[in-house]
């Protein structure tokens, strides 16, 4: 078996069966489709010529990861999340860069952003910027080299073996602990624009925070667990928010001047990014603000859990957003 696209999926997700049609046409013989999933409807199924469904009972991405891993069969390991569709020589290019260069542990693809109503459009935009998740995230790369991690990550077998599984503990960000990993036993994660996937945002701004603040939250349980911070970018919106709850006490002058900047700078980015649309840009700035406090609200909050109390996660950051 030459490769194993693994997949978790939950029966919240409305569009398995868009994803499925994607996929299944890039399926070659001598590959395999391993789908982990809580609906006992979809793991009932019973076209296992494409796929294999694996019943997730604990309804999370890391338990479902893990699950498709420990059957995987295949020399490579594709893991592709239910929102993100792939270009037709996805995986293959990524394999021979692989075999090319032993070095590389994991290979990604440039993201392309993309949603189904104007709202969620926007939210794309905000997504795939350099201001939204920083100018060196792998969401808005622009050209092919060594990064901290990828979206749709291709390994050869023999890094996973090495690494091991992933962390069930971490609900959020079990992709960052695993990338850090890869990283810390000597291999590169390689971060390749040739390639790309599409990604679906998620289409509500309620949505959007839920998605953040866990982000932020739980990256200090991926800290605390290596006694590091596995990247730099992650304490620019903490920063940025304890920042302005200072001035607001001591210099609310310099509060307004902060704001301003920053709604400038992004305000700027929002009208680039739709080409002067008013309205889109409008809800691109408000996606970017969501993301920016959301995050670093969810950090805030994550620290003071993980290392002023030192308690583990409550049940509100554990339930997902779809």
């Amino acid at each position: 078996m030459r490769n194993s696209i693994i997949s978790s999926t939950h029966k919240e997700n409305l569009n398995e069966q868009l994803f499925l049609n994607a996929i299944i046409p890039l399926i070659s013989e001598s590959d395999e489709l391993i789908v982990a999933t809580s609906d006992k409807i979809s793991h009932n199924k019973s076209d296992t010529n494409k796929i294999k469904y694996i019943y997730n009972l604990h309804n999370f991405t890391p338990v479902g990861f893990n699950i498709c891993l420990n059957e995987a069969t295949g020399e490579f390991i594709t893991l592709l999340g239910i929102r993100s569709i792939l270009t037709k020589d996805y995986i293959n290019r990524a394999i021979d860069i692989l075999q090319l260069n032993p070095e590389i542990g994991c290979v990604g693809g440039k993201i392309i952003h993309n949603a189904n109503t104007a709202r969620g459009k926007a939210i794309a935009l905000a997504m795939g910027a350099p201001l939204g998740m920083g100018v060196f995230s792998f969401r808005s790369l622009q050209k092919s080299g060594y990064t901290d991690t990828v979206s749709v990550p291709v390994f050869r077998k023999e890094v996973i073996e090495k690494v091991g599984l992933f962390d069930e503990t971490l609900i959020r960000n079990q992709d960052d602990d695993y990338s850090y990993r890869i990283q810390k036993i000597g291999y590169k994660i390689w971060h390749e624009v040739s390639i790309n996937s599409t990604y679906f945002v998620r289409e509500k701004y309620s949505q959007l925070a839920g998605q953040f603040f866990q982000y932020g939250f739980w990256k200090n349980y991926v800290n605390k667990k290596h006694k590091t911070f596995t990247t730099i970018r992650q304490l620019a919106p903490p920063i940025f928010v304890i920042t302005q709850i200072i001035l607001l006490f001591i210099s609310p002058t310099i509060l307004f001047l902060l704001l301003s900047v920053y709604l400038i700078l992004i305000g700027i980015q929002s009208i680039a990014l739709s080409h002067f649309k008013l309205i889109t840009s409008i809800k691109t700035l408000y996606a970017f603000i969501v993301m920016h406090y959301s995050y670093g609200l969810g950090y805030l909050s994550g620290f003071m859990y993980a290392f002023i109390f030192n308690k583990q996660p409550p049940e509100f950051v554990k339930k997902i957003t779809r």
